[in-house]
């Protein structure tokens, strides 16, 4: 029965893992990266997932969506949106940067367990954490985006508070 709140690994709260991984990535390298991440993780039941490319006023923006469905009726739905810009030679290569976080995990008929995103405001990340039986709010706080964790962690946090592996 882990805690959400004991997720962070300091006492001032920042993860120095954390610090610049939000920057620019190659596409193709990041959509890998995150299919391989989640084959990792053998409790997920069934995954929906789609990048979507979106023209803007001549500016490429991509947005990633996703749907996991967990043991004991858990979903997360996960949205991020990405600026991208073309690199290399002759600029073909497409490199991404988050923008827009959204990670949202309930168990489904119930209620919220954790909640991320910076919906707001680009730069106002927040966490929202509900007890995991009763649905009460446990704690809301900003965090930076260096605090703000990975779709890897929120996962691996998911099962914490859940306890998906300690069942096997």
């Amino acid at each position: 029965s882990g805690d959400a709140r004991d997720f962070k690994v300091d006492a001032s709260g920042a993860n120095p893992k954390h610090v610049g991984r939000r920057d620019w990535h190659l596409y193709e390298d990041y959509k890998r990266v995150n299919e391989n991440k989640l084959a990792n993780y053998a409790f997920i039941e069934n995954i929906e997932m789609a990048f979507v490319e979106i023209d803007h006023e001549g500016h490429l923006f991509v947005q990633f969506d996703a749907t996991l469905h967990l043991p004991r009726s858990v979903i997360l739905e996960v949205t991020k949106f990405f600026e991208t810009e073309r690199r290399g030679k002759g600029q073909g290569r497409i490199y991404v940067r988050g923008v827009s976080y959204r990670y949202n995990a309930w168990i489904e008929g119930r209620h919220n367990i954790l909640r991320y995103d910076n919906g707001h405001d680009f730069d106002d990340f927040h966490g929202h954490w509900w007890d995991k039986d009763t649905g009460d709010l446990l704690d809301c706080r900003s965090m930076s985006r260096d605090e703000f964790p990975l779709f890897s962690e929120v996962i691996e946090e998911i099962d914490k508070i859940m306890g998906f592996t300690a069942d096997d």
